[in-house]
Order: structure tokens, then sequence, then C-alpha cells
């Protein structure tokens, strides 16, 4: 922290805007603010009193577009780097924390769970298409939140106002000169997610048990191809190996569609991309079929045939059975809208382990899920402790690729030390 701040003066001038804003409050009229109006009385004033240029686009902008997201509220530039978007809400319109996290809790299996809200989601957006802004921001000056964009995480709450003199220590790292000497570095760890992701582990269960009970309603006593022979999907009860067809199917399905996540969240491809289907199925149904835009096999239109040509993974082989299997739009359209209410930055391998050891059993003609550790022993799942990867690419890959690189390095430079160019240009 820099020691030529006037950290009293700051303090006095932060309270003065919180007396404001408690002033209004107890006036009732907080309702009678729009967001640009919070936004301009209390948000730039805050960061003004924190240091930052507010009337110079260059430091402080509104100004900033992001392709195919909109313009971010404010973006905070350091030596003309973008490093810190800001989402700026009207008062109210953002829950404090607890009350936040009972509504991603209130029913265990809701799939409304996550770990953003729709209005934390929007800011962290728009830090996919800008690779220097680790930090994404959401306030509405009473309530204030920071995000490390890079893994999604939220790693400072501040539920009210007061808590910004309270927690001082914290909140001045806000201050331009602290942003600028890069003391938010310090804190980008601070929230750790556990080993496994329980909440994520739910979810999972939540989408297999779903979907296994829809293919085995929709396909029972169908003639499906598997492994490259017709065969019958029969009923549970009297065919042990149709659960572990349902089990693969399903699992099939769901990897396909934490693949696209994952690959959207770390922006290999266009965010959104998922979202982007089911808002066009929402708006053209029932003249339109969301399992016809996704797996449309045959036709060669489907958005898992193109992922599959441009990618050639695997998981999305066309001849694989899943894709002959019926499956109900609104399934679909329920496990592609939930899955955009948790974060596919961090993807952790122990809670994938979990989902990988599913079980299916029949109770009351009506398929249920539960988790058979035994699973994982028999076929050799086991999950690698990250700082053993980390160490084992260090010892073997790394050293490759410096390699790699460094013969490049002397290539390019007897490149141009050479007469080649001046061939090429003659």
């Amino acid at each position: 922290m820099s020691f030529l701040l006037d950290i009293n003066k700051i303090k006095e001038d932060i309270q003065d805007l919180i007396d404001k804003y408690e002033a209004i409050k107890k006036k009732n009229l907080l309702n009678t603010y729009s967001e640009a109006n919070v936004r301009k009385d209390f948000i730039d004033v805050l960061f003004e009193i924190l240091g930052w240029e507010i009337h110079d686009k260059n430091e402080y902008s509104s100004e900033k577009y992001i392709r195919k997201k909109g313009f971010v509220d404010i973006t905070f530039f350091i030596n003309s780097e973008p490093k810190i978007f800001l989402e700026a809400k009207r008062f109210s319109i953002i829950k404090q924390l607890e009350e936040r996290n009972k509504i991603f809790e209130q029913n265990i299996e809701s799939p409304i769970q996550g770990d953003w809200t729709s209005e934390e989601r929007q800011v962290l957006n728009y830090t996919l298409g800008e690779i220097n802004v680790k930090w994404a921001i959401i306030t509405n000056f009473e309530i204030f939140r920071l995000f490390n964009a890079k893994n999604g995480l939220m790693v400072l709450n501040f539920d009210d106002p007061s808590e910004y003199i309270k927690r001082f220590d914290e909140f001045i790292l806000f201050h331009k000169s602290n942003v600028k000497s890069n003391l938010l570095e310090k804190i980008e760890t601070r929230r750790e997610r556990d080993f496994v992701d329980t909440k994520f582990i739910v979810l999972l269960k939540n989408w297999t048990e779903i979907l296994a009970n829809d293919i085995y309603d929709r396909n029972k006593g169908r003639l499906v191809e598997i492994n490259n022979s017709k065969g019958v999907l029969m009923d549970i009860e009297k065919d042990p190996n149709c659960k572990n067809l349902i089990l693969e199917g399903t699992q099939r399905i769901i990897d396909k569609i934490l693949i696209i996540r994952r690959a959207e969240d770390q922006f290999v491809v266009n965010p959104d991309m998922l979202e982007s289907l089911l808002d066009t199925w929402e708006k053209t149904q029932p003249y339109s079929s969301l399992y016809s835009y996704l797996f449309d096999i045959e036709g060669k239109t489907g958005f898992f045939y193109y992922f599959n040509k441009l990618h050639n993974s695997k998981i999305f082989d066309i001849d694989h059975f899943s894709n002959s299997l019926k499956i109900g739009d609104d399934i679909l359209a329920y496990i592609i809208k939930t899955s955009y209410h948790q974060s596919f930055r961090k993807f952790l391998g122990a809670t994938y382990e979990a989902f990988l050891s599913y079980e299916i059993k029949l109770e009351d003609s009506k398929i249920e899920i539960e988790i058979d550790t035994s699973i994982l022993k028999e076929e050799g799942i086991y999950y690698t402790p990250i700082y053993i990867v980390d160490f084992i690419v260090k010892k073997t890959i790394e050293p490759k690729l410096a390699e790699i690189y460094n013969r490049l390095s002397e290539d390019i430079s007897l490149l141009k030390d050479s007469d080649f160019l001046d061939e090429i240009k003659s």
C-alpha cells in the first residue's frame, strides 16, 4: 500500500458519501434513483475518492465495447491497458450475500444452483474477450463485489457501505495507486473451492437423473443402432445391459454439453453458443426443435455434427448410439439453461470423477441415481491431484517445449540474417 496516500482524508470522504446514502435511505428515496443516477452520484464519486480520474476516458471509461456483448458500464485502464470491468446497478437490485446464497440453496435439488447471478455473469462475460482483464466488479454502492475474472470466483464482498470503512485495509486495494502496483494480485486466490465442488455434483446428479429417465421413457422398446448393430432398448428389469446403455448414453450427452461450456468459458470458442441456440428455439417453438438443432447428424446440420467436424473429438463421434436416442426438447433446454449458472473456467477433476461414479437403479418404474465409488476402482478411474500434474508437466513436456521454442528462435534469427528474404522479395 502506498505510504503517500492520505488515508484519513480518503476515509473522511468515503464516510461523507456513506452519510449521503444513509440520509436518502432514511427518507425512503432509494427507489427514486435510476442506475445512471446511482453511478453518477455514488459510484463515480467513490472511485474519484479512490484516486481515479473519472473524467479521463483513457483511465475511466464508459465507452469500452465488447464484441457481441455491448458496452461495459465502466472500464478502468492502467497505462492504456484495461484492467477492471465494472457493472453498475440500481439500489436493491443486488442481493446481500446471505440472501443471494439462499436463492441458490433454497432447494438442494434445484438446478438454479451455481456460482453467479445473472447480473454477476453479465460482467464476467465481458471479460472473456479481454485477456488483460483479471478483475470484474458488480456494485450499486450499497453492495460491492469483486470477482477474479480468470476463474469466476468471488474474492471480496462488501454487503453494506459501512464495510468500506470497517474493512478499509481491504477496500483501499481499489485505489488507483494500489491497482497500478498490482496489490490486488495478493487476493486473487482468496476464495478457494473445495477439492470437490459439492454444488456441481448435485447439479450433475440432477441432470443425469432427469436425462436418464427421459431417455428410458422415450426409447424403451425402440430399435437402436448400438456398436454398428441394431438392437432393441429393452426394459431394465428384463435386460441387465439396458441400464449400462442408458447410463452411457446419458453421460455421453452430458459430456458434450460440459465440453462446449468449458470451451465457451475458456474462450476457446465463442461464448454462449448453446445459449444462443436455446434462445432461437424458445423464440420459434413450436415450429422448431432444439433436439434437431443439436443432434441432426444425418442431415449434417446439427450443432454437435459441426463441432465434431471442426474439433474432431471422440465424445462427439457421429457413430455413437447416443446420437440416435430420442430426447425431449424441454429436458435439453433445462440442462443447457442451468449450465449457465455454473463456472466452467476451473473444472475440477475430482468433481468429474464423482460424476463418473454414478450408478442407475430402478425404483417404482423410475430411474434413480446413486454414487457407487466401487465403479471408479473397477474401471481404474482416479483423479490426479494438480500438484502431481504440474510436477509431471515440468519434468516432461515443459523442457521439450522449451527446446522446440529455442530451436525455432534460432532458426528465425538465422533466417533474418540470411539472404533468403531478399530472394523472396526479388
